[in-house]
């Protein structure tokens, strides 16, 4: 039992993370809400009947005093709002949320349920004394335009995980009721649903580690593979993945903040972030195959040449990681600034943390390829002046034509000149010294 969990619990991983991200997208985009309209009612009517008491206790206090005196605090916010008439003039009030001009008019005070300019409301009156008393909650804002203040939404103790509007259509809709079980209003919700910040994190974060365990499944799947036809899954993973660009096989997600391209959005093959790290893990399971590879490679004339090849194209990956940060700061609108660390998100870490790993297999694959050099009797003389023609170049390009960045027109030339000293002159005492040379470059 233990040895088939070694053997096959990436597979199982892999499953149980597709599951939970089915089963939750499924709950997110569910057109059954009869559970969260229940939910809904049961809380409506804690709330009438906290207005219901609220009421009872105004009406009392105005047996003794009047309203005037009840002005002993500033304004307050509390959850049943509070209106005192007296010849359809208003002479008390303990909140300045709602819209209500100083005399009584065709809308308000009157009772059931009522759209004023900036929301719908369930308003109770009673009278005392020649005064007229309106209880009143917010059921849900409902302002003509919406920024990121104002936003048509259900207030924090009516809160429905999915957009909708009201309507006093009974068959139209979710119907609620008061306590007397009279009907007042009808929610429907909207036929087109997006999910919210939380969801969409969430969604993301579930559907990247089901991705990623799948890979790392199919990654072990590979080492077992005849040595030939080992090239084909990755050959293979890269033509499927360009096909889910093209046939946009993720469009079932674009409901969700990932997938909006005023987050990310550079091209059409990076059209969002989700697509991006989705191309990074991709990118990464190549370099990770290939560095495997490199490593098994015997002595042989023909790897020399490959090998040659790898340190050639190491100064366009370069220029392909350039362009990805180039993307990430002018084409996104993600916090990327690490000094700023309080305004950092998720987004900021997935994408940093995307980075990093290719900036780390880009330092893998080159060394790697130096060792394949030294392994197949490349002089020292040669990878230097190859790694100088390359750097230089790069340098000229960059102040030609390029984006005249000085630092990153420098470090293919930097980073080969170390990590071929660091291969050629490898000693334990002095692997603390490379690597902090290398972390701090990075």
């Amino acid at each position: 039992m233990k040895e088939n969990f070694k053997k096959y619990y990436r597979f199982l991983f892999a499953v149980i993370a597709s599951l939970l991200f089915v089963g939750y997208y499924f709950q997110v985009f569910s057109n059954n809400h009869s559970g969260s309209i229940l939910s809904f009612q049961n809380r409506f009517s804690d709330l009438e009947e906290q207005l219901d008491n609220q009421l009872k206790l105004e009406k009392s206090k105005l047996k003794f005093k009047q309203a005037e005196n009840r002005w002993v605090s500033p304004l307050q916010n509390d959850e049943v709002n509070i209106h005192i008439y007296r010849n359809d003039s208003l002479i008390y009030w303990n909140t300045n949320q709602l819209p209500i001009i100083r005399f009584a008019d065709i809308h308000f005070p009157t009772s059931g349920i009522l759209h004023l300019q900036n929301g719908w409301y369930f308003a109770k009156i009673a009278e005392v004394n020649h005064q007229l008393i309106c209880a009143s909650i917010l059921v849900k804002r409902d302002y003509s335009y919406e920024n990121k203040e104002l936003i048509n939404e259900f207030p924090e103790n009516l809160h429905l995980p999915y957009s909708t509007y009201i309507t006093f259509e009974q068959e139209n809709g979710y119907p609620i009721y008061s306590k007397d079980r009279s009907y007042l209003f009808s929610i429907h919700p909207n036929e087109y649903q997006t999910a919210d910040k939380s969801e969409s994190t969430t969604l993301l974060l579930l559907l990247l580690l089901a991705i990623s365990l799948w890979l790392a499944t199919l990654f072990h799947f590979n080492s077992s593979v005849n040595a030939r036809k080992s090239w084909l899954i990755p050959i293979g993973l890269v033509a499927l993945r360009l096909l889910s660009i093209k046939l946009v096989w993720f469009g079932f997600m674009h409901d969700t903040e990932a997938f909006q391209p005023s987050l990310y959005g550079t091209n059409e093959w990076f059209p969002n972030f989700f697509e991006f790290l989705l191309n990074c893990l991709v990118i990464a399971y190549c370099l990770f195959f290939l560095i495997r590879k490199l490593n098994q490679f015997e002595s042989a004339k023909s790897n020399r040449f490959i090998a040659i090849g790898l340190l050639v194209l190491s100064v366009p990956f370069w220029m392909f990681l350039l362009y990805l940060n180039k993307g990430l700061i002018e084409n996104s609108s993600i916090p990327l600034v690490i000094e700023k660390l309080f305004s950092l998100n998720i987004y900021s870490v997935l994408a940093l943390a995307s980075i990093g790993l290719l900036f780390y297999l880009f330092h893998k694959l080159i060394k790697e390829t130096i060792q394949l050099c030294f392994k197949n009797q490349v002089s020292f003389q040669v990878i230097l002046v190859i790694g100088f023609v390359l750097g230089s170049g790069f340098c000229i390009y960059q102040f030609t034509v390029g984006h005249r960045l000085m630092f990153a027109s420098f470090f293919p030339l930097i980073i080969t000149f170390l990590l071929m000293f660091s291969v050629y002159w490898e000693r334990p005492s002095l692997k603390i010294g490379y690597g902090i040379t290398f972390l701090f470059l990075y």
